[in-house]
């Protein structure tokens, strides 16, 4: 099969508790839609959730759990082969407090 690399979403911002509730989910770029009606999620709440995927371009968001249409803050996401191993650097997601999209 490709390659896949595996990739940590990191969740900031000054709501510890909002943040621990946090879903991050997913989906191939040009293939979001608002509300969107396919999409995947990264294993586990909060900040640190991890997914191992392919070499692809991907539109990743976070959103309370079970409420994947109402994103806090969303990213696109670029997986590419990392200079070295297989751990590419974290993707951040910044979380304002009341951040409405």
């Amino acid at each position: 099969g490709e390659p896949q690399y595996k990739v940590v979403v990191e969740i900031r911002g000054n709501d510890e508790k909002l943040i621990k509730s946090l879903r991050v989910y997913y989906v191939e770029f040009g293939l979001f839609h608002k509300p969107p009606d396919r999409y995947s999620n990264f294993n586990g709440l909060g900040s640190g959730s991890s997914k191992t995927l392919p070499i692809k371009k991907y539109k990743v968001w976070a959103a309370k759990d079970g409420d994947p249409a109402n994103p806090l803050a969303d990213a696109i996401l670029e997986v590419t082969p990392p200079l070295s191993g297989t751990t590419i650097p974290p993707l951040v997601l910044l979380v304002q407090a009341g951040n409405r999209q």
